[in-house]
């Protein structure tokens, strides 16, 4: 039963450290993205 714990607990940080790279990442692309376009008001929904 511990064992279980500790694996549930340690895919629990991988996935949140995984989740925390992907938002930064699509943050930055959301930017640039934003910066090219002129902030056109179709893209802000």
């Amino acid at each position: 039963m511990l064992v279980l714990f500790l694996l549930a607990f340690f895919l629990y940080g991988y996935c949140i450290k995984r989740a925390w790279k992907v938002a930064r990442f699509i943050k930055r692309v959301k930017r640039r993205l934003r910066r090219n376009r002129g902030g056109s008001p179709n893209l802000t929904k």
